[in-house]
């Protein structure tokens, strides 16, 4: 089992806060207290609701359609994408 990452506690997280710790959250490698942090942020943000949504659904079909080689041409828009999100030239992968 790996060891969950401590992170800095801040009175209230935000929507960045939050996207920044998704793949812990999921993998539960989260301390209890952020984990409450986060549930507490999702309980007033409609955004963060959906994309952690939306993320469940992801995780979901992936774990239904099991491992497959992906084309090429996917694989390379998929980066593109990300490169897009992270350098903050799109915001977060909620919209197309």
């Amino acid at each position: 089992m790996k060891k969950k990452r401590e992170r800095p506690l801040k009175k209230e997280l935000t929507c960045q806060d939050v996207e920044s710790i998704l793949f812990e959250y999921f993998d539960k490698e989260i301390e209890e207290k952020i984990l409450y942090q986060i549930e507490r942020h999702r309980m007033s943000c409609v955004t963060c609701t959906k994309l952690i949504k939306s993320y469940r659904l992801v995780i979901k079909y992936l774990k239904i359609i099991g491992e497959e080689d992906v084309p090429e041409v996917v694989h390379r828009k998929l980066l593109m994408r990300i490169e897009d999100v992270t350098s903050g030239k799109l915001k977060s992968g909620l919209n197309p």
